[in-house]
């Protein structure tokens, strides 16, 4: 027998056709770390995508402004007064509006554009209505 092929017959009898139990080490911790950069993958693309992709979410516009008509018409007080608290309330809904929008991340919709499945943070709108009316 040559050199080369006593080599190679003795290189076969050392290996076994079956893990050794540092393989299965090495397996299971480079398993741990594709598990670990999976995970630490999802964070950071459900935190970016948080921010970048604005959610939906609903508010019931028409029976806002339909309670504020219903209140301003029971109030006796002059066209021009009501003119005036008609421009106040346009400014303070909008304001209110895109303050819970920006607040939320949220692309808000009137309640009837949405069949199912959004929020609805009308309660929240008229809450802070009734905070910008009574500290101006």
């Amino acid at each position: 027998m040559s050199n080369n092929e006593e080599n190679l017959s003795m290189s076969h009898s050392t290996l076994s056709p079956w893990p050794t139990p540092k393989d299965y080490f090495d397996f299971f911790f480079w398993l741990l770390r594709c598990i670990a950069s999976f995970g630490l993958l999802f964070v950071v693309l459900s935190f970016v995508l948080d921010r970048v992709v604005p959610n939906i979410a609903t508010v019931d516009i028409t029976g806002i402004v339909q309670q504020f008509v219903k209140t301003e018409r029971e109030r006796p007080i002059s066209t021009l007064k009501k003119e005036t608290e008609i421009k106040a309330f346009s400014h303070r809904l909008e304001a209110t509006l895109n303050a819970m929008a920006k607040k939320h991340h949220c692309v808000l919709l009137p309640k009837e554009a949405v069949i199912a499945g959004a929020p609805d943070v009308t309660s929240g709108v008229e809450k802070q209505l009734q905070v910008m009316k009574t500290h101006g």
